[in-house]
């Protein structure tokens, strides 16, 4: 506790003011700031709860925590002050704006609450404006503002060496089954840390140039510095490396104008920013060279190579301008992105890597909220930001002190940067949360310092408006109750929910059946139903191969389960009608028992099917699961109809392309069909997914340097083409070329590390053996689906 103490006291420049005000007040200010130290690492170590849901609810349980015992002072001292200031009025009138739209979504829940509050919820703005309103009131002085910058240095300090031991020690090292992969981190995604070690960056030079530190201060200042420059330079994220070398480009600039003429009028020595000058060079060089650089360490560190994916500003905006079209004022729905961008997404779309991607954002949060809010929503932010930008111009540079100029241009400084990757980037609820809190900071500091006044009534002195203000209080406090029982609920859901994902990755369906059914009587939502209509799939897939019941129980129980199923999925579909994955799950279910003759089974799954389409309506995928329907049903000639129409929404889908040439083998017209695709090679000569068809059918009738040559085409018109360099390293092989197949399967585990299928080939060629050597495998071309996901 004295560590904290004493460097509040060097920061701020105050003694403890830990007994000034109300003792609820000062708790309520303690457990914000043990809150946001502890939300960087904070988790749920449930690999099948996402992190961020997680994060949420604890950021809503310490919203609701706070907010009681706010409310309980206020009735115990009888005072209310609130800084009055339109930054606060802006945040509820986004959180107001949110809950408009979530009540006239398409699907309500969804955009009100989700499954756990999930950010972009209308009570995530709930949440977070509570928090930020919160801290505006009891931040009342520079000590708790420096405590809670303390507290953040400590948390990034276990952040940053939590991920050095795993950079040491391999991705393994304590993964809590949640951090399974290299490219994720403490805080959510990997660049989020990027953007956290540029806050801590951007916090500690502003100390340095600003708070002047001396001793033990300027030691700690130069060692955080360089640990986050550490990390930048490792996540190499370029919007963090802009932002942090706009401000120390403005520091400079500051420093070497307005700073120098000041001390000279004052006759004071003047420090020249040589900090900030060094930040704004090591920015500068990797903005040019980020690339090169993080090359050359990968070579000598197991660093992760993350490339993530978004949607374009082109294509947001498209997406934003066909949602207005339909809902101009509220959009889609909070929440609901990805039901619009599944509907107006672009048709070139299909033809990259990221045609089945549901994207949930645009390219930036802001962007996306104009989708999911409307112009309501859009209008909003933007009173909000206006707000905020008016209020810093007139009181940044109004204090006379050093210090106090340095908390208040820290905590706006801290918040723009913030705000700012909202705008062009889609950070997680931990940066958003720190944008919220440093905003909440910077009105508390104007309202401590006198710079904006503040709204205060006792409403002891005046009964009329005592009994008002003790109503309002008290529904208040009944409100948190109510939300408090509201995240119990949902916490036990998602508990239930990972359990019932244990039992069945342990292939325990009945005990995984059972927590599922706890999971959603607690929590009405898609996700549960949907999970557990597969688990049901599962059970009738067991109840089949049993031999040990009589025909007449198997039947009884087989319709049990079936009619259960059905009710699962139907109540996915019930929950959210706009959502394609719920009528697919529907449609699965009656596509598993066509071959079974259940009467009804195929139209209720051609009709699913055709509802999802109509959600999802430039989807292959959805085209090929009704062309695998009509196979079920022994209409071929549909089938194949369908798998052309999947073809023209996307002529490199490697899995319709596998299914027409398995229908065409089985149908024993290889030959003509190797003569119809080679005439569309001709006509199409640049389509990868043609020759990769044309070398299958090949494949098939055994004429492999044929089949090598057209493989070879596809990998070269499509690079990275894993399925076509899987066959044409198996063709390769057949024709006693050894040595190239090798090379084909060495790319391609290199590009698909995790898959088993492509390692054990490669160890066997490598051996000079077959490669299915020592396997009982069916050959690659009577797979049911292509050997490598794409």
């Amino acid at each position: 506790m004295e560590i904290f103490k004493n460097f509040a006291a060097d920061i701020s420049g105050e003694r403890s003011k830990s007994a000034d005000g109300a003792p609820l007040d000062n708790l309520i200010a303690w457990i914000v700031i043990v809150g946001f130290f502890l939300l960087p690492f904070f988790l749920v170590p449930f690999g099948s709860i996402p992190l961020e849901w997680g994060k949420m609810l604890f950021l809503a349980s310490l919203a609701v925590l706070t907010l009681i015992l706010w409310s309980v002072s206020r009735l115990k001292e009888g005072v209310i002050s609130i800084p009055k200031s339109p930054v606060l009025l802006a945040a509820l009138g986004i959180a107001s704006v949110f809950l408009l739209a979530a009540f006239f979504s398409p699907v309500m829940s969804v955009s009100l609450g989700g499954i756990a509050y999930e950010f972009g919820t209308a009570l995530s703005f709930v949440v977070l404006a509570t928090l930020l309103i919160l801290v505006s009131m009891v931040f009342r002085s520079g000590h708790w503002v420096s405590l809670s910058y303390f507290a953040l240095f400590l948390s990034f300090i276990i952040v940053f060496v939590y991920h050095t031991l795993r950079v040491i020690l391999g991705v393994d090292f304590l993964d809590f089954g949640v951090f399974t992969s290299e490219s994720v981190s403490l805080l959510g995604k990997w660049n989020d840390l990027g953007i956290f070690a540029g806050l801590i960056a951007l916090l500690t030079l502003m100390i340095i140039e600003l708070a002047y530190p001396e001793g033990r201060m300027k030691i700690f200042g130069y060692g955080l510095l360089t640990a986050s420059l550490i990390v930048l330079a490792v996540v190499n994220f370029s919007v963090a490396w802009i932002l942090l070398g706009g401000t120390a480009l403005v520091m400079v600039v500051y420093h070497l104008s307005v700073t120098r003429f000041v001390e000279t009028q004052r006759k004071r020595a003047y420090s020249f920013p040589l900090t900030a000058l060094v930040v704004l060079l090591i920015a500068s060089i990797f903005l040019m060279a980020g690339g090169a650089i993080g090359n050359a360490l990968r070579q000598y560190l197991p660093l992760p190579s993350v490339v993530e994916v978004r949607p374009s500003w082109s294509a947001t905006s498209d997406i934003i301008k066909e949602t207005w079209k339909e809902r101009p004022l509220l959009g889609g729905g909070p929440n609901r992105f990805n039901i619009s961008w599944l509907l107006h997404k672009p048709n070139a779309i299909n033809e990259t890597p990221l045609w089945n991607t549901d994207f949930r954002n645009g390219v930036g949060l802001i962007p996306t909220y104009a989708v999911t809010a409307g112009l309501l929503g859009l209008l909003a932010w933007l009173l909000f930001f206006a707000a905020f930008l008016y209020r810093a111009a007139r009181s940044i540079f109004a204090f006379g002190d050093t210090r106090t100029n340095y908390l208040v241009i820290s905590s706006f400084v801290a918040s723009l940067y913030l705000w700012l990757t909202t705008i062009f980037y889609t950070p997680g609820i931990t940066i958003v949360a720190f944008a919220f809190f440093f905003t909440g900071i910077f009105i508390a500091l104007l309202a401590y310092k006198k710079e904006i006044p503040n709204i205060q009534f006792s409403y002891i002195r005046d009964p009329r408006t005592g009994f008002f203000s003790v109503l309002a209080l008290v529904a208040l406090l009944v409100m948190t109750a109510w939300a408090s029982y509201d995240i119990g609920k949902r916490g036990l859901s998602l508990f239930s929910y990972h359990r019932g994902s244990v039992a069945a990755a342990g292939n325990n369906l009945e005990k995984a059946d059972g927590a599922l059914i706890r999971a959603g009587t607690l929590q009405d939502t898609d996700v549960i139903y949907r999970s557990l209509a597969e688990i049901r799939i599962a059970r009738l897939s067991a109840l089949l191969s049993r031999q040990d019941l009589s025909p007449d129980n198997a039947r009884a129980e087989f319709q049990n389960i079936l009619g259960a199923t059905i009710d699962a999925a139907q109540n996915a579909v019930r929950y959210d009608t706009t959502n394609y994955r719920n009528w697919l799950s529907l449609a699965r279910v009656y596509t598993a028992v066509v071959p079974l003759n259940v009467t009804g089974a195929y139209e209720n799954a051609k009709a699913s099917l055709g509802q999802s389409r109509l959600v999802n309506p430039k989807s292959p995928e959805l085209l090929l699961e009704e062309a695998r329907l009509e196979i079920n049903n022994k209409d071929n000639q549909k089938a194949r109809e369908l798998i052309q129409q999947s073809l023209v929404l996307k002529n490199n889908y490697t899995d319709a392309i596998f299914l027409l040439a398995q229908m065409q083998i089985d149908e024993g017209n290889v030959d003509q069909a190797i003569r119809s695709v080679e005439q569309a090679s001709i006509i199409e000569s640049n389509n990868p997914g043609v020759f990769f068809r044309l070398g299958l059918l090949r494949y098939a009738d055994k004429d492999y340097r044929g089949a090598a040559s057209a493989f070879e085409r596809a990998v070269t018109l499509l690079p990275g083409y894993a399925n076509a360099q899987y066959y044409l390293g198996l063709s390769l092989d057949l024709m006693g070329e050894s040595e190239r197949a090798i090379a084909q399967f060495e790319e391609l585990a290199k590009a698909n590390p995790d898959n088993e299928e492509v390692k054990s080939i490669l160890e066997n060629l490598k051996d000079g053996r077959s490669p299915f050597a020592e396997r009982k495998t069916a050959s690659p071309i009577e797979l049911e689906e292509p050997p490598i996901e794409e």
